[in-house]
């Protein structure tokens, strides 16, 4: 992660609800634990069923949480923008 990553995920992470409280010197120490990914539009993060051994947090656009019927169709459930936690 490059510097200006690093100097990035510090300002936006510092806006998370989940993190708003804490301290600088601990949002310092959660650095080492994230990665910024970027997607395009359509990705598909995860499916129903995968293990959930990480959590996403959207720092820019939206995540759509999709359900898709026997016949295919695919229904938004939900959307989460900006600053929610996935």
């Amino acid at each position: 992660m490059t510097d200006e990553d690093k100097a990035y995920l510090r300002t936006q992470i510092a806006e998370v609800s989940l993190f708003r409280n804490f301290a600088a010197d601990e949002l310092e120490r959660l650095l080492p634990y994230l990665e910024l990914e970027s997607y395009d539009d359509n990705t598909i993060l995860f499916k129903e069923g995968d293990r959930g051994d990480y959590l996403c947090i959207a720092l820019e656009g939206t995540i759509e949480i999709r359900k898709e019927s026997i016949s295919n169709k695919q229904t938004v459930i939900a959307k989460f923008g900006r600053g929610s936690i996935v």
